[in-house]
């Protein structure tokens, strides 16, 4: 628990700021991160602008060693074999991180292939996966109005609340508590608890994309669970039994409210993909169309000029020749 590593004057300090509605919950947990980080880090993970890390990327069958660059100064990251710049992409084109199991992540792109590397400890996966959180937030603050999985500002939380998320390593299984916001196209964990065995293994901010398409949630046998599925991942989500809901009845209902909403902003970016498409590949004939237009308005023009004989003769000709292809289609 990040809170809980600060000493007692800055938990006091955070707490009133949240009291006196100066920070929101989030505010709070980004601010204790901070906090964290500035402590326990050098600080040039905060203030620098260029970071590299050994890096394993699966290729043929098997884990070769590159170095991933991620430059704040070109914003830019880079994938570099034996000093040979190997992959580049624009900070634009990160879509998503998604925090997986043991050392490995994933990186999610727009309009290419995803990532999945594995960090050589799990401290550099933390930090890796931290300043990726800080290129997913420089982006959707730099294009708002974009898709519905950019939106990442405090009014654009649609629901909020404590959810226990299912964790696995090699000698355990257990729940790591995060709060989770629900916002249009994504769902974004704060870590706020760690299991002993978990320390220092996970991030403090994981995003669930919603917005791909292919991302179901659905209801689990066990009272108070629910899991969300995407294409690479299974998500498996617990209600916590606390003192406002400490009841059989208390944790359905909050289970209920959150599969419904989870799956109508599925849909809805599902919906909003599936017309994108269809508007891309009508754009050829709405561009016969406007070609049509400004055919026959030339021709109209030129039998205004040379007398009504000449644009009755006139018209028909462009007119047969435009309609027999549109027949044909």
């Amino acid at each position: 628990d990040f809170f809980f590593q600060l000493s007692q004057e800055k938990i006091l300090k955070i707490m009133n700021m949240v009291k006196n509605k100066e920070v929101s919950i989030e505010g709070a947990l980004h601010l204790a991160q901070k906090e964290v980080y500035a402590e326990k880090d050098s600080p040039d993970l905060l203030t620098g602008s260029q970071f590299n890390f050994s890096i394993y990327k699966y290729k043929h069958y098997r884990w070769q060693k590159r170095i991933l660059q991620i430059d704040f100064n070109t914003k830019t990251i880079f994938n570099f074999e034996k000093g040979i710049i190997k992959k580049q992409f624009p900070f634009s084109q990160v879509k998503a991180c998604e925090d997986t199991e043991r050392r490995r992540f994933s990186i999610v792109f727009h309009g290419r292939q995803d990532y999945e590397l594995e960090a050589v400890s799990l401290d550099d996966k933390r930090k890796i996966i931290y300043l990726l959180s800080r290129v997913i937030q420089s982006n959707s603050y730099k294009r708002p109005e974009e898709s519905c999985s950019r939106r990442s500002a405090e009014y654009d939380v649609i629901h909020e609340g404590l959810l226990d998320l299912q964790q696995n390593s090699f000698i355990s299984t257990e729940w790591v508590k995060y709060l989770v916001q629900l916002r249009e196209g994504e769902l974004t964990l704060y870590c706020i608890g760690l299991g002993r065995e978990s320390k220092n293994a996970h991030s403090v901010t994981n995003t669930i994309n919603l917005s791909g398409g292919d991302v179901s949630v659905s209801k689990e046998n066990e009272c108070g669970t629910f899991s969300v599925q995407t294409k690479e991942h299974n998500y498996l989500f617990r209600i916590p039994f606390t003192v406002q809901n400490n009841r059989t009845e208390d944790v359905s209902k909050l289970q209920n409210e959150w599969v419904s909403l989870i799956e109508r902003y599925c849909q809805l970016c599902k919906g909003t993909s599936l017309s994108q498409e269809g508007s891309e590949g009508d754009t050829s004939s709405e561009a016969d169309y406007e070609n049509v237009t400004v055919a026959l308005n030339e021709e109209k023009e030129e039998a205004l000029y040379f007398g009504l004989s000449s644009a009755t003769s006139d018209l028909n000709k462009p007119l047969n020749s435009w309609t027999k292809p549109a027949e044909g289609e």
